[in-house]
């Protein structure tokens, strides 16, 4: 099984939670023992025994349930600034890391607003220590000085924005994982919200369904469970939620399953 096959998010599947129940299994021994000899017979008459032995065996029955597969992280990565895509690092399908860079939005005039802010910010500081010098000989109005120090406020406020604008160009992968789709293409023009790239966790799996009433006490975290795909394939899990309250449509209570993916 290869991560490919999860390109599609919701897999039907059968889940099998183990419990765990100790039963006493028995042994049966057949034994024959030769009798002694009778004076008057001829014949050797024969004793079967019968010997149980009585032991402990762990037996599993399963509580069968229909779910789902999912991958264990899916985001759908947006644009945080508009402009055009200059150009695309991964594919659709692409297997990418932590940081990596996805695409690259046109710099469009934000470089330069962070030399321009930069500029503005290193002279109101200039004229703010001036002011402040002034103040303390009582040359200065205490009002310059407010007056000053709210100019600079806003000024490393803008340079803040514009240097996040500049990060925003190249929208980088928050976890591995795969391009499971793909919204944009080169020299397409982008706004604030416009999908980019869905990407999904795969390496390691999320099992969701639906516990019936009768049976949510013998489910609780911790245990293990066998995952048994439409195609035949089998893994191991296990259940690391059960949801305290049922859900009031269904009167079931959910419960998710980590799944570890082989491949």
């Amino acid at each position: 099984m290869t991560k490919a096959k999860w390109g599609s998010l919701g897999l039907s599947l059968l889940i099998v939670i183990a419990l765990v129940i100790w039963m006493a299994t028995g042994e049966v021994k057949v034994a024959s023992d030769e009798a002694p000899e009778r004076q008057d017979s001829g014949d050797d008459q024969l004793t079967t025994v019968q010997v149980e032995t009585l032991s402990a065996r762990l037996h599993e029955p399963g509580l069968m349930l229909q779910g789902q597969l999912e991958p264990w992280s899916s985001v759908m990565l947006s644009a945080q600034v508009p402009g055009r895509v200059e150009s695309l690092a991964v594919g659709l399908g692409e297997q990418v890391r932590e940081g990596q860079t996805l695409l690259t939005i046109a710099d469009e005039g934000r470089s330069a607003a962070v030399l321009r802010w930069q500029s503005r910010v290193r002279k109101l500081e200039a004229d703010l220590a001036a002011a402040r010098r002034l103040r303390a000989s009582n040359l200065a109005a205490e009002s310059e000085v407010l007056a000053l120090e709210s100019e600079l406020a806003a000024a490393n406020a803008e340079l803040t924005s514009a240097r996040q604008a500049i990060n925003y160009l190249t929208p980088e992968a928050p976890f591995d994982g795969t391009i499971n789709r793909k919204s944009v293409d080169t020299g397409d023009l982008v706004q604030v919200g416009s999908p980019l790239f869905q990407l999904v966790r795969v390496d390691r799996l999320k099992a969701t369904a639906q516990i019936p009433q009768q049976s949510v006490g013998d489910v609780a975290t911790g245990q293990a469970v066998r995952v048994d795909l439409l195609d035949g394939s089998r893994l191991s899990g296990i259940v690391t939620f059960v949801a305290s309250a049922a859900s009031p449509e269904t009167r079931s209570f959910a419960v998710e399953i980590a799944v570890e993916n082989p491949d």
